[in-house]
């Protein structure tokens, strides 16, 4: 069991797939690197500042959820989560968001 476990070295760089030595255990840390890079690439900055310009004044402190909520949930996951998956979709051959929300559990 232990050769089949992540083995993963300090290091400034978050690239730990060379280290997984388990199949799983690799393409999820290739996954998890790709989502990095996504976040930290320009245009999903300007897509997420984008969605938080048109929408952050909606919220408010307040023990209440407005019915807003619902419509600016489904907006980001339209935009920001649908963008991430087509991301990885280029990325990842046969990527599937639902596979790897499963790995997540």
């Amino acid at each position: 069991m232990a050769q089949e476990q992540c083995l993963f070295e300090g290091s400034d760089d978050l690239d730990i797939s060379h280290h997984c030595q388990d199949v799983e255990e690799k393409y999820f840390a290739q996954v998890v690197g790709h989502i990095e890079d996504i976040l930290l690439d320009d245009s999903f900055l300007k897509i997420h500042k984008d969605f938080m310009e048109e929408y952050w004044t909606e919220f408010e402190e307040s023990d209440e959820n407005k019915l807003i909520y619902t419509d600016i949930f489904k907006k980001y996951v339209e935009t920001i989560e649908k963008f991430l998956e087509t991301e990885l979709k280029k990325k990842i051959p046969n990527f599937s968001m639902l596979e790897f929300e499963y790995e997540l559990r």
